[in-house]
């Protein structure tokens, strides 16, 4: 795979297709393109499948991230709920509904989201860690995820995909990292204080997929869009993987609901979606009164985090999907 170098962001290809040139039929249409997605259309791919990634956000490359208060401030989404005088439920929706940032409101608890092509990855802490046994083993996850050493095979090829490292002893001191250490230091963990990996790059070169990285410039800006080239989201690894291998990404597409196709001998599912980019969101509602489809013949990958897929889901059976109750529940 041919690598690009990120000084220059011309250098990129754009890997992902204007919405006019998607096709009717795909054997596989993933929703998302964050962890999950990204995965899931990389594997597909890889597999020799006709593979359709839908996003709603939009495609960005290192240096194409906003780099300050006001431009931020121009990338943000709001909705959910917030309190007013007569207690807690006002509805609120305001912004830029494909922008890089959503800010998820609820009652005692908001979550901050990513859009994008890369998902929230474009926008987390790159920490690489593995959960416990002790939390893998609670009755909640499905058998086959309980047993002790049950994802060592995944974590493996994750970890071989990032390539995650260790923050250098040698590189200079982080205000944030003597913190923490002094915070263990309080609790009585002294010995328990480590520094864990993180997919982030340390040292100049191609990564697993051949797209080239550079070393991190300490910029902090890990929140917002790290634009020195050295954050592993999987828009430079998974996305790239897939795009390589033949899948084609569509950004700008809202999914709303999943049916299946009303021809049984045809089978599979429609995926149906607004389309931001045709600017009819302006118009509000209007948005989502005259939907696009598209046909998955095999099978439609939900991977648009724990707020979208949930949202998707619960809608669709809204609309006929046959699921389980407890879908949305607990």
């Amino acid at each position: 795979m041919k690598s690009y170098g990120l000084s220059d962001t011309t250098k990129f290809p754009r890997i992902s297709k204007p919405v006019e040139l998607i096709r009717t039929t795909y054997d596989v249409v993933v929703i998302g393109s964050g962890y999950g997605g990204g995965v899931a259309a990389s594997r597909m791919a890889r597999a020799g499948q006709n593979v359709c990634v839908l996003e709603r956000g939009e495609e960005r490359w290192p240096g194409e991230y906003p780099s300050g208060m006001m431009e931020a401030v121009k990338e943000l989404y709001v909705s959910g709920q917030i309190k007013h005088d007569l207690g807690f439920g006002k509805e609120v929706e305001m912004g830029k509904k494909n922008g890089l940032y959503r800010l998820v409101l609820g009652e005692g608890q908001n979550a901050f989201v990513g859009n994008g092509l890369g998902g929230t990855s474009l926008l987390n802490a790159n920490v690489f860690l593995k959960t416990d046994e002790g939390t893998m083993g609670l009755h909640y996850w499905p058998k086959e995820l309980r047993g002790p050493g049950a994802l060592d095979e995944g974590y493996g090829r994750a970890e071989e995909m990032l390539e995650p490292a260790e923050y250098p002893q040698e590189w200079p001191e982080l205000a944030k990292l003597n913190m923490l250490r002094r915070q263990a230091n309080a609790l009585g963990w002294r010995t328990k204080f480590r520094r864990v990996k993180q997919t982030t790059r340390f040292g100049p070169g191609p990564n697993k997929v051949g797209v080239e990285m550079n070393a991190s410039a300490l910029t902090g800006q890990d929140s917002t869009g790290v634009n020195d080239g050295s954050k592993s989201s999987t828009l430079v690894n998974y996305l790239a993987d897939a795009w390589y291998w033949g899948a084609e990404m569509f950004c700008g597409c809202e999914v709303r609901y999943v049916l299946p196709h009303p021809d049984e001998e045809i089978g599979g599912y429609l995926v149906f979606y607004a389309w931001l980019g045709a600017g009819i969101d302006a118009f509000g509602q209007r948005l989502y009164d005259d939907l696009m489809w598209v046909h998955a013949r095999k099978c439609v990958f939900l991977g648009a985090g724990s707020l979208g897929t949930t949202e998707i889901l619960l809608r669709s059976k809204s609309m006929g999907l046959g699921m389980s109750d407890t879908v949305g529940n607990g």
